[in-house]
């Protein structure tokens, strides 16, 4: 029952609504994003830039996002068993599939200073949100933008908090292939481990998830593009969990 609560609900073929905040930008036009309202994947792009700078000094080796990057559309959720492995990704469209590459990378970057407050590495990586956020200030105030429409403080707020986090739960990159198992009774076990996560492990998450990947574990997790965990019943069906004995379906 708390899994339950806990839940995302998915209805298939839904397609989500995604904010102007993360569309792409005119990489030509210095002030597109400021006139679209697309600051946070300016400023993610911004973000990748800065911190793969060799002249910052964090050795970082994956590749910034390129300018004008930005989510044109979600996909249209749909469920598949597909889902609990790379293969998910088949129909994952350009943009995000390219998010996919440096969302992990910048994801493990901040997990690395979780809970820091100072530090080489903390102080390197908060000197960019520094940058950016004089920035936007800087073009919100060419175009006369009223603070009480958009501010740069605030922006750099969701930047720092939030909008790396979500992006690093998009995607199937992080996730095991079909063919890194052996026999279908394995690909089946682990369908199943995957679902019984979600029901039994109250740390379950995608986080974890993405942990157990970096480690060298399989990953016991079934999600949806986004991160989220979806109904066991969506994905099997009739095969109904028998809450009286955790081994059956």
């Amino acid at each position: 029952k708390q899994w339950y609560q806990r839940r995302v609900a998915i209805t298939a073929g839904e397609r989500p609504m995604l904010p102007d905040t993360f569309k792409p930008t005119d990489p030509t036009d210095p002030y597109s994003y400021v006139r679209k309202g697309a600051y946070q994947s300016y400023g993610y792009v911004e973000f990748t830039k800065c911190v793969t700078d060799p002249a910052l000094g964090l050795g970082l080796k994956f590749e910034a996002l390129p300018d004008g990057w930005g989510i044109e559309k979600a996909p249209c959720m749909r469920v598949t068993v597909l889902d609990c492995f790379k293969e998910g990704g088949v129909d994952y469209p350009d943009d995000l599939k390219t998010l996919e590459k440096v969302g992990l990378n910048v994801g493990i970057m901040m997990g690395g200073i979780k809970g820091k407050t100072t530090g080489t590495r903390y102080n390197s990586i908060h000197q960019c949100f520094d940058k950016i956020e004089a920035k936007m200030k800087a073009d919100m105030d060419v175009l006369a933008v009223p603070d009480s429409a958009y501010n740069a403080a605030r922006e750099r707020y969701l930047l720092e908090t939030f909008t790396w986090l979500i992006f690093t739960a998009f995607g199937y990159d992080w996730k095991y292939s079909i063919h890194d198992f052996k026999t279908d009774q394995d690909l089946v076990d682990h369908v199943k481990q995957s679902l019984d996560e979600q029901i039994n492990n109250p740390n379950y998450g995608i986080e974890n998830c993405i942990k157990q990947s970096q480690i060298g574990e399989i990953p016991r997790c079934c999600t949806t593009w986004a991160g989220s965990d979806v109904g066991q019943e969506l994905y099997m069906g009739h095969k109904i969990f028998d809450e009286n004995n955790t081994d059956k379906w």
